[in-house]
């Protein structure tokens, strides 16, 4: 089972994260949910996420900060980034740490399932359609 780490300031958008995909069809669990990038570090020492989502603004070791962080201690982890920020600057920092994707909110499902999937393959995982 692939495991996932939902970091977000907003319990409301963890919520929605976690509601619009269907994990265990996916052969994903969430494993874990952070409020900021300090507390997501802990988490990802502690659960050994494959993936994690994050929002890009929050107090502390704000989205960017914490993405710099996993490329440089954890660069096996698919990251992926779901913010309410239309910024290029943002979109560009992100994908230098090598993140899978950059969504903005409101998510919509269609595109984190296949992000989701993407990172599936690239982790290496067999999916099979029947």
């Amino acid at each position: 089972m692939i495991k996932v780490l939902i970091v977000d300031d907003e319990s409301r958008a963890r919520d929605i994260i976690r509601a619009v995909v269907d994990w265990k069809n996916l052969g994903m669990e969430i494993v874990g949910e952070a409020e900021d990038g300090q507390d997501a570090l802990r988490k990802t020492e502690q659960l050994q996420p494959n993936i994690i989502i994050t929002d890009i603004r929050m107090a502390g070791i704000d989205g960017l900060q914490l993405l710099r962080l996993l490329h440089e201690r954890y660069p096996q982890i698919r990251k992926i980034v779901v913010s309410a920020y239309d910024d290029f600057y943002y979109a560009v920092q992100a994908l230098r740490y090598n993140t899978m994707a950059y969504l903005l909110k409101p998510v919509n499902q269609t595109e984190l399932h296949a992000v989701l999937q993407n990172c599936k393959s690239s982790l290496g995982v067999k999916t099979f359609t029947l």
